[in-house]
């Protein structure tokens, strides 16, 4: 390299021959590089190799000494040279490949046993098979049978269980017979019983049995021995015969259809035998009079009793409640009920009547009141139930108070229903529309509603209505008012 004569400097570095500068490096024997040759020898050196290697390309071939290439089994002098020590190894792994895993075109085919031979997906039978395929399906069989041998093995337990329980029960191996025993329910104690004894047993009780109701000839004679047949008229109703009452059999058979029919019988004549008595022959009972009058006892608009009134009955002179005492039964709609004893016999000259509380009830719903009246005489003895419905009561307050101002108004009054009534609250212009409403959950004592949005100078009316106890009351309007200007 020939110095420039530039006086300046380049790059922070001055302008100098490459002759000047020396390789301090180590010496480089391959390519005749030493330690003290100018940089222009060096750079030289280097592209006389480059050149060459372009020239005359790559050639490489290292020592192979220390390699065992025994497995190779090499055929004549062991080469020492890369190039056919590779071949020779592609050459071994090419036979190898083609020794392990020949193609499977070159597998022989085998013939199923007839025990193999199933059919293809078209119905076909398949009798051979590739020599692969032929292994997977004998390894397949072999697990189904192994799997098929698991199963009839646990049979096999559990029916050999089962045979020695059963060879312990009916054929002992000793010889002696053993009887059976059971466990008797009525015939004899509830003990663990031989057969033969039961046996004995039931047929001393058949026998006595026979004996009693009697041989099935006679009780067939007995059968027949009736009369009365389906064409028979009934007593109550002789328009109709027995044939048209449901239960009756035409032609019984047996003992059982033969008592069915004496049943119909006595129910006709306990009926007939009844109207008899009731009309052929005047009692005592035709004078009784039962009557009552009840009337809703009010505590703060609720109602907390009931006045049962029997003025308007009549009970003869010589009649008394039976065993002294008539029962009034009032219930709820829940099926609450209270009950009270009482005397009618003295109660119907007394106006007062008798007060029933009724603290438990639900009183906002209607209520039944069932009055159970019964009067005897030592001869006739005179009953009748008599029911009524009484209403439900749900009070409306009876003072409500308003303070309005020109847009608001504030609703009060005094609550009697306690925290589980519901009040609705609607304010109504003067066309009895709705133009404000409330609903008061759970209220105090004293309930206190606000209502905004009105209209100064104008007339409102307020209107309520009450949920309690399930029983809607409504108490329509209850007060009314006009805003301030």
């Amino acid at each position: 390299m020939i110095p420039t004569n530039s006086s300046s400097s380049t790059n922070g570095c001055d302008n100098i021959s490459s002759n000047c500068v020396i390789w301090q490096g180590p010496d480089i024997a391959c390519i005749n590089l030493c330690n003290g040759d100018t940089i222009s020898e060096v750079i030289s050196k280097l592209a006389t190799e480059v050149c060459t290697l372009i020239t005359s390309g790559v050639v490489a071939n290292p020592s192979l000494e220390g390699l065992d290439l025994t497995c190779l089994a090499i055929e004549g002098v062991t080469p020492t040279q890369l190039v056919p020590v590779l071949q020779a190894m592609v050459v071994q792994i090419c036979a190898n490949t083609g020794a392990a895993n020949p193609p499977a075109t070159e597998l022989p085919i085998m013939t199923l046993p007839a025990c193999l031979v199933y059919n293809d997906a078209l119905g076909n039978p398949v009798t051979q098979l590739r020599l692969d395929l032929f292994a997977t399906l004998i390894a397949e069989q072999v697990c189904t049978n192994l799997s098929s041998i698991n199963i009839i093995n646990t049979t096999l337990t559990n029916i050999t269980g089962r045979l020695v329980i059963l060879e312990n029960c009916v054929l002992p191996c000793t010889g002696a017979v053993v009887e059976a025993q059971v466990m008797p329910t009525c015939i004899l104690p509830a003990v663990l019983t031989d057969v033969s004894v039961l046996l004995l047993a039931l047929e001393v009780r058949f026998c006595s049995l026979e004996t009693a109701v009697g041989l099935p000839a006679a009780i067939l004679l007995t059968i027949q021995q009736s009369f009365i047949n389906n064409t028979t008229a009934q007593l109550t109703n002789p328009g109709s015969n027995y044939g048209s009452i449901g239960g009756w059999n035409t032609t019984p058979v047996n003992l059982a259809q033969s008592v069915q029919n004496a049943w119909v019988v006595i129910d006709d004549m306990y009926n007939a035998i009844s109207a008899i008595q009731l009309n052929c022959c005047p009692s005592g009972c035709e004078s009784a009079i039962f009557d009552y009058r009840v009337e809703s006892i009010l505590t703060n608009g609720l109602l907390t009793a009931l006045n049962f009134n029997f003025i308007q009955s009549s009970i003869p002179a010589a009649f008394n409640d039976c065993s002294g005492s008539t029962v009034i039964t009032i219930t709820d709609s829940n099926s609450v009920a209270v009950s009270t004893i009482v005397n009618v016999s003295s109660l119907q000259n007394n106006a007062s009547g008798v007060i029933i509380q009724v603290p438990t009830l639900n009183t906002q719903l209607p209520l039944n009141a069932s009055v159970a009246f019964c009067v005897t005489n030592g001869i006739d003895t005179c009953s009748e139930t008599q029911n009524s419905v009484i209403d439900g009561v749900t009070p409306c307050p009876t003072e409500s108070t308003v303070s309005a101002t020109d847009t608001t108004a504030t609703i009060g009054f005094s609550n009697v229903l306690g925290l589980t009534a519901t009040y609705t609250i609607d304010i109504l212009d003067a066309g009895l529309n709705i133009v404000a409403t409330e609903t008061i959950n759970n209220p105090g004592a004293i309930v206190s509603q606000l209502f905004t949005g009105l209209t100064a100078s104008t007339p409102y009316s307020a209107e309520m209505s009450i949920v309690f106890n399930g029983a809607a009351k409504k108490c329509g309007i209850i007060l009314t008012f006009t805003t301030a200007a």
